[in-house]
């Protein structure tokens, strides 16, 4: 196929790139979900020679020095470069990525995207929140073993969440002092935290790989709309992102594709199946009222009719940075809400409340009165009666 079989998609790819998707692999991608049956060198020269003009972002394409230059600095390249080689099952690694802020609810909030990777097969799983809380954390933990499965280890840097200190003592060893929440989330589902030294982000550098790749592919010319009610929508298109491209495309160091070798590793890995979801945060007892009501923190939240003046369990989570309360019936999702941090208000589900019945205007259906049927009297003067008697 040939340049000029690019010319019908050379408004679409001018637009995008003004939009800020300059990633040559994420336009092509675009270009075969539109019927592009081309080689990606094709849309490479088109863009590098018919949109010049518009295809100038310096990082897009990589300026080499002179060629005695270029010898001498892969001489170097060649020795200095380790790749590290993990067996099957061994490690994962994780972090977490910044990404601006978006708007949820009428309120700006950080975004910021869970990242986790399995070092053997580069299989990865991405999860947005707006915060970066332990609950939080835990809960994308929990999803990504679900989706991909548990190694032996798993890399951190020293975040609070995971790592409280971790000091270098003179005797060259060191004293890691671990968050005992999360410590007791690892013993729960049977891995090991492996700490990474301070300042020292190649001991990770496969997750801080992939959030480059995220943020030069996946980010490009994503926008968000002015005010949304969760980060459902981006994370199913991070979803589909990573199933359709992200996990099936040739690593370029692997030279395979993460799924098929995630396929090989899968076997090494252990799943949750069956064991119960680590409780992020406890349930809390609660009696409902009469008026079908349920107070959490100083607010009172609904519950259906038939759940009132019962004994409930409540509990708070946290939904992509989003705080719901839960709450429960014998194990069983009666209500929903959304978490108010206003005190004194009410809460109201509206399809908890049965509308009041409407009932037609009365008619007067009384019987009138009996002596309405009596017989009249005639008036007669007092004469007449005296005659009577006598």
């Amino acid at each position: 196929m040939q340049k000029k079989d690019l010319n019908p998609f050379r408004n679409y790819l001018i637009l995008r790139i003004k939009k800020g998707v300059t990633n040559g692999k994420k336009l092509f991608h675009e270009l075969q979900n539109q019927g592009f049956n081309g080689s990606y060198i094709t849309l490479y020269r088109y863009l590098k020679e018919d949109l010049s003009d518009f295809w100038t972002k310096s990082s897009c394409k990589k300026t080499f020095p002179y060629k005695t230059q270029v010898k001498l600095n892969r001489a170097k390249y060649k020795t200095a470069r380790i790749i590290d080689k993990t067996e099957p099952g061994k490690q994962a690694q994780v972090d977490w990525a910044h990404f601006g802020e978006v708007t949820i609810n009428h309120k700006a909030e950080k975004l910021y995207c869970f990242v986790y990777i399995l070092s053997f097969s580069r299989a990865i799983y991405i999860e947005f929140t707006t915060t970066q809380k332990l609950s939080v954390f835990e809960t994308c933990h929990i999803n990504a073993f679900k989706a991909l499965g548990i190694p032996e280890e798993i890399v951190y840097d020293n975040t609070k969440t995971v790592i409280i200190s971790n000091k270098k003592l003179p005797d060259g060893t060191r004293k890691i002092n671990f968050n005992l929440g999360f410590l007791d989330f690892a013993n729960f589902y049977g891995f090991e935290i492996n700490p990474s030294p301070p300042y020292w982000p190649r001991n990770k550098g496969k997750v801080e790989a992939v959030i480059k790749y995220i943020r030069n592919n996946f980010m490009q010319g994503t926008k968000h709309q002015r005010n949304l009610t969760s980060l459902n929508e981006l994370n199913h298109k991070a979803t589909d992102w990573v199933n359709q491209i992200a996990n099936a495309r040739i690593h370029s160091n692997t030279h395979k594709r993460p799924l098929e070798l995630w396929l090989t590793e899968k076997q090494f890995l252990h799943f949750p199946n069956g064991l119960p979801d680590y409780q992020v945060n406890p349930f809390l007892t609660r009696f409902s009222t009469k008026d079908q009501w349920i107070q959490y923190k100083q607010n009172f939240y609904s519950v259906p009719k038939e759940f009132s003046w019962k004994k409930l369990l409540l509990r708070e989570t946290c939904q992509q940075g989003v705080k719901l309360v839960n709450i429960y019936f014998k194990n069983q999702l009666i209500a929903q809400h959304n978490l108010y941090t206003e005190k004194g208000q009410h809460i109201e589900n509206p399809a908890h409340f049965k509308p009041k019945k409407t009932h037609p205007p009365r008619t007067n259906t009384t019987p009138e009165k009996a002596w309405k049927h009596y017989p009249q009297l005639k008036t007669r003067s007092l004469s007449y009666y005296d005659k009577l008697i006598s």
